[in-house]
């Protein structure tokens, strides 16, 4: 996973090429672009964790997705955002997923205070926070490639995080209706534990 650092060094090496057209952005000129970025580099070295201004660069019709647009690297710069979004939520320790499906929230997560917190249609986890998971908190694959049920929501065979209204949930029970886990089967077939 690419730290904020490595997403705004791309973005100013995409930034510098010769003749990019900055006439549609709101940056006066190169230079000043380059000086911008630079000064959000330096706050993310510094331990500066506020990534709202520099957000700005990378929204929809912002100064990066303009020039972008008008130099013929669009679609670098889609990647890109998309990079410094899961970059961002790494930063913050706050992420939320999305279902593949119908776009309603399947997962919310967060990282607060030394805890990992889990919340999503199969209940809510929590435990120590660690650094891969962090890292991972932005990245479906990553955190059930760290452990499965840390990303219930996530079908590997899909590579799609889905809604609980898109799993076919079943519950688990042992002897004596001792309550065991839960499995599911996504919407296109594939059976997996969401939670032991």
């Amino acid at each position: 996973m690419d730290n904020l650092i490595d997403v705004l060094l791309e973005a100013r090496r995409l930034i510098a090429l010769p003749g990019n057209d900055l006439s549609w952005s709101s940056f006066v000129d190169q230079e000043s672009a380059l000086a911008e970025i630079d000064r959000h580099i330096e706050r993310v070295r510094a331990g500066g964790s506020d990534t709202g201004s520099m957000a700005v660069l990378f929204l929809p019709t912002g100064p990066i997705q303009e020039v972008s647009v008008s130099s013929g690297w669009g679609d670098e710069f889609l990647a890109l955002a998309a990079r410094f979004d899961s970059a961002c939520c790494v930063v913050a320790g706050k992420a939320i997923h999305f279902c593949w499906l119908c776009e309603k929230e399947a997962a919310r997560l967060t990282c607060v205070e030394g805890e990992f917190r889990r919340e999503t249609f199969t209940g809510t986890l929590t435990q120590p926070e660690t650094p891969s998971v962090r890292r991972a908190i932005a990245d479906a694959a990553a955190l059930y490639a760290h452990d499965p049920e840390l990303a219930p929501f996530y079908c590997p065979d899909c590579r799609h995080s889905y809604c609980g209204d898109h799993w076919r949930r079943e519950d688990v029970f042992e002897d004596d209706s001792f309550h065991d886990s839960i499995r599911g089967t996504c919407p296109e077939g594939h059976n997996r534990m969401l939670e032991d």
